[in-house]
């Protein structure tokens, strides 16, 4: 019996090495990269993007929706921040820094471009967009395993998380909404010089 429960413990752990699903979700994302899909984002300006065209760039990727005044508050002030630390890069065009909104129904262009401006007067490298279609949104949290849960009370709970796409179009890494500092560094470690 002891045997069986240390062995369904260690199966369930990832090998002791994770004890929540976030960093399960974390590590098999750095174990196996997952390649991004043709998906259509509709930017704050109203124009469609199609996430494969961002390919040969790093895309620093979060979720949010507009009306949350708690962690997506906070992601904006971090991609804001994330536009100086990485300005090298976007000026080159390497790197792309992208929210991506899942409430659709709310979150159109209007409402996308005051969620920006909000945080920064500089759009150069920094994009808010939403899914074009919901098979667009199903995709990307599939992709990305965001949960999105309604609250009851016209918001959401979601897992809020900084997301790391390289230049191949493969999602890599995944780390702490507040760790801007650290994708920052990791980008620009791996940048050309």
């Amino acid at each position: 019996m002891l045997l069986l429960g240390g062995s369904t413990f260690w199966y369930v752990t990832d090998s002791l090495r994770a004890y929540t699903s976030e960093t399960a979700r974390r590590i098999d994302v750095e174990e196996h990269p997952r390649p991004v899909p043709e998906v259509v984002l509709q930017t704050s300006s109203g124009q469609d993007v199609v996430f494969s065209s961002l390919r040969g760039r790093w895309v620093v990727v979060e979720f949010i929706y507009t009306r949350c005044m708690s962690f997506c508050f906070a992601q904006g002030s971090e991609l804001s921040s994330m536009q100086e630390t990485l300005k090298e890069g976007i000026s080159n065009n390497r790197v792309q820094l992208l929210s991506v909104s899942f409430d659709r129904e709310y979150d159109v262009p209007v409402r996308l471009k005051a969620y920006q401006q909000r945080y920064s007067n500089s759009t150069e490298g920094w994009f808010v967009a939403r899914p074009a279609t919901d098979s667009d949104l199903r995709t990307m949290l599939d992709v990305f395993s965001v949960v999105v849960i309604p609250d009851g009370m016209g918001g959401y709970v979601h897992n809020a998380a900084i997301a790391v796409v390289n230049p191949e179009g493969k999602l890599i890494a995944i780390h702490d909404w507040n760790k801007a500092d650290d994708v920052a560094k990791m980008i620009n470690s791996r940048l050309p010089i």
